[in-house]
């Protein structure tokens, strides 16, 4: 008998006793043929009960959002797609004028394969921002917003503006760029990769994976009806936007 075999069949006791004892005899002597069809045997075996493992493995997967449909990748790719090229973090505005809003510029440009696709509709733009050391509790005070575009141009660099109200600043002492900053843009109904970025408003790290952002969101004390974007500005503002995309109004059913 061949030593491989002899190893595999030590395997196949602890999965399916269906042998006979002769296959299972360490003396016993297997031809070519019955060497085969202990190997399928133990194929066999092997799956049964993998199986219900992978099927875990499988259905886990799916649970996590993961796109499991690799056969049909045009599925999950929209017709644009959108990176952040950077956020402004007005420093000066922030130091000398506390009591006013702070504005918070996302400058996204879209790219797309289509060339005669020159704008797409209902792109959704969702804004985290950060800070360290404002709670008691140690958690980071985590602000959240968000706003859909009624169109935005392909190839050309769209202006976002978010802004933070000046009573908030001035109560957690808000005068330096956040620590936690992330953008995810969605386009035709699918969330695109989400960006993290530094305290320099540059992108250092995408990725598909909510695994980052949703340690920091669950580490985090998150209020996502402050930041506001430029339709919802009351108009004791006193902002002027010059530039800006026309935003879907929410309106309550």
């Amino acid at each position: 008998m061949k030593s491989s075999a002899k190893k595999i069949l030590s395997v196949i006791l602890g999965i399916n006793g269906s042998f006979s004892d002769n296959l299972l005899s360490e003396t016993a002597i297997l031809s070519d043929e019955e060497e085969a069809k202990v190997l399928q045997e133990m194929n066999q075996a092997l799956r049964s009960v993998a199986t219900p493992t992978m099927d875990k493995a499988m259905n886990e997967l799916l649970g996590a959002n993961v796109r499991a449909d690799s056969k049909e990748p045009k599925k999950f790719q929209s017709k644009a797609r959108f990176e952040t090229k950077k956020v402004k973090f007005p420093i000066s505005r922030l130091l000398s004028s506390i009591k006013k809003w702070g504005q918070f510029e996302i400058i996204i440009c879209g790219s797309t394969d289509d060339k005669n696709l020159n704008y797409v509709d209902n792109c959704t733009i969702d804004f985290y921002a950060g800070y360290n050391g404002c709670l008691k509790n140690g958690k980071m005070l985590l602000f959240k917003s968000q706003c859909t575009c009624a169109t935005l141009p392909i190839h050309k660099d769209q202006t976002i503006c978010f802004f933070m109200p000046g009573d908030i600043r001035q109560r957690y002492n808000l005068t330096h760029p956040p620590d936690y900053c992330a953008v995810r843009v969605t386009v035709d109904g699918i969330k695109q990769q989400i960006e993290v970025l530094d305290k320099n408003g540059k992108v250092v790290q995408r990725s598909d994976s909510d695994k980052y952002h949703k340690s920091i969101k669950g580490n985090a004390s998150t209020n996502d009806r402050i930041v506001r974007n430029a339709d919802q500005l009351p108009p004791y503002a006193d902002i002027k936007i010059p530039c800006h995309p026309t935003l879907l109004i929410k309106v309550d059913a």
